[in-house]
């Protein structure tokens, strides 16, 4: 198993423990597939987030830049249909 994929099932199942769920009710009904995909491939670690974030920390900022470019990429496919 990769270090990323470790640290993903750690976050997982810390939020798990948090809200009392299992890690699976969580990975499927709490966090966004995109989230987890940009930080396996390394994407997340390239965000640059804006300073309208400025009051976020630096992981709900890249968290919420990542669920923005889904919007404009789901926005865009709309448009062209």
């Amino acid at each position: 198993m990769t270090r990323a994929k470790r640290d993903v099932v750690k976050a997982i199942d810390a939020v798990a423990g948090v809200l009392g769920n299992t890690p699976a009710v969580c990975r499927k009904s709490y966090i966004h597939p995109a989230v987890i995909d940009a930080y396996m491939d390394g994407s997340m670690a390239e965000l640059r987030p804006t300073t309208r974030f400025a009051k976020l920390r630096s992981d709900e900022a890249a968290a919420l830049c990542i669920l923005q470019q889904l919007a404009r990429g789901a926005s865009r496919k709309r448009k062209a249909a």
